[in-house]
C-alpha cells in the first residue's frame, strides 16, 4: 500500500513540473526602442541572461511603430517594450500580447529653448513638436492634460508631428523649432548637445521645462503615476509562467547592472542606436529609477490611463478598453 501511495505521489508531482515547466527554446528574441527601459534588455542578450531557458538570447532594436507592427504580426518576437497604448491597440487588433510589467514614473517631458517656459499656459499660443503620427502617444497625453487646464489642443497650442524624437531633438538643435515633446534619453540628449554646441557657435540653448508626469499627476490626482512603458510577452511560444518568472527575475538583475555600469550601457546602446551617444546615455541611467510593478499589480493604473485616452481619443488603443486578458497571468 505504501509503494503504491508513494508512486501516486511521484505521477502527481511529475504532472505538476510538467504543467509549468516550459519547453526549451531555440531563441528567445526582445526588443525595443531607444529608451531607457530597454537597456537592460541589451544587458539580458550580450551576456546570455535566460540560457538555461533558450540556446540564443537575441535583441533586435525597433525603430518605428510601423516596424514593431510588423514583428509582432509575424510572431518574430517574444518580449517587447513597448506604451501601454501600443499594446492596446495592438490587442484589440487581434495580436497575441500580454502586459507583463510597467514602469513608474514617466519620464517625459516639453523641452524648450524659451528660458521663460514654466507651465503648459506659457505654451499658449505656440507650437509644440510631437514624435510619430497624429493619434499616436505624445499628442494623446498632451491633449489629455491640457484639455484640463482649458486650452485646446489645435487651436491654443499647435502641434507639429515628426517621424521619431531624434527628428524632433535635430529640429531643435537647428534652431526650427522651439518647444518638443520628449522622453529620456532623447531629452538628455538634446540638452547635451545644445550646450557642446553652444561653446563652438550661437545655438539654442535647451531645457527640461516642463515635467509632463508631475503635470499628468496635478491633472489626474486619483492616479497620479503614467503607466507608460511597459514589458510585455508575444505569442504562446514564451508565455509560459517558468519563462516569464525567469524574464522578470533576468531583467530585475540586469537593471541592477546598468544602474551600476552606466558608462557600459551607454556604449551598449550608441552602438545599436545609431541616434544616441553615450555621454547622455550614462547621464540618463544616473537619473533613472526603474520602479516596476507587475501587470497585475498595475492593473487599476493601467484601467485608469487607458480609459483617459479612450475618452480623448478612442482610435488610439484600438476603439476599447482592453478584456482581463490582456494582463499577463500565470495560469
Amino acid at each position: 500500500m505504501k509503494r503504491i501511495l508513494l508512486i501516486i505521489i511521484v505521477l502527481l508531482c511529475s504532472i505538476r513540473g510538467h504543467t509549468y515547466a516550459a519547453e526549451r527554446l531555440e531563441r528567445l528574441v526582445i526588443t525595443g526602442p531607444s529608451v531607457s527601459e530597454t537597456y537592460p534588455l541589451l544587458r539580458m542578450s550580450a551576456v546570455s541572461k535566460l540560457r538555461e531557458i533558450a540556446d540564443k538570447i537575441e535583441f533586435i532594436p525597433w525603430h518605428s511603430t510601423d516596424q514593431l507592427r510588423a514583428m509582432i504580426a509575424a510572431n518574430q518576437v517574444d518580449f517587447v517594450v513597448l506604451t501601454t497604448v501600443s499594446a492596446a491597440n495592438l490587442y484589440n487588433k487581434g495580436a497575441q500580447i500580454r502586459i507583463v510589467n510597467v514602469f513608474y514614473p514617466s519620464s517625459t517631458w516639453i523641452t524648450s529653448a524659451d528660458p521663460d517656459v514654466h507651465s503648459l499656459k506659457d505654451l499658449k499660443g505656440a507650437e509644440v513638436v510631437l514624435p510619430f503620427r497624429p493619434g499616436d502617444m505624445p499628442e494623446i497625453i498632451l491633449s489629455a492634460v491640457i484639455s484640463r487646464q482649458g486650452i485646446v489642443p489645435h487651436r491654443d497650442i499647435r502641434f507639429r508631428y515628426v517621424g521619431s524624437p531624434m527628428d524632433a531633438v535635430q529640429l531643435m538643435l537647428l534652431g526650427r523649432a522651439m518647444h518638443a515633446f520628449l522622453s529620456e534619453p532623447a531629452t538628455s540628449m538634446a540638452i547635451l548637445r545644445s550646450a557642446s554646441i553652444g561653446k563652438k557657435v550661437k545655438a539654442p540653448l535647451l531645457r527640461k521645462s516642463i515635467d509632463m508626469q508631475y503635470e499628468w499627476g496635478q491633472a489626474y490626482p486619483e492616479r497620479p503615476l503614467i503607466p507608460l512603458v511597459a514589458v510585455a510577452v508575444v505569442g504562446n511560444r514564451a508565455a509560459s509562467p517558468e519563462v516569464v518568472l525567469r524574464f522578470r527575475k533576468a531583467y530585475k538583475e540586469c537593471v541592477s547592472w546598468c544602474l551600476k555600469h552606466p558608462e557600459e550601457t551607454g556604449k551598449q546602446a550608441a552602438a545599436l542606436f545609431p541616434g544616441l551617444r553615450t555621454n547622455p546615455v550614462a547621464s540618463n541611467i544616473k537619473e533613472t529609477r526603474y520602479r516596476m510593478q507587475t501587470g497585475t499589480e498595475a492593473r487599476k493604473d493601467i484601467n485608469f490611463f487607458l480609459s483617459v485616452l479612450k475618452s480623448e481619443n478612442p482610435a488610439c488603443i484600438g476603439g476599447k478598453l482592453p478584456d482581463r486578458k490582456f494582463i499577463w497571468t500565470a495560469q
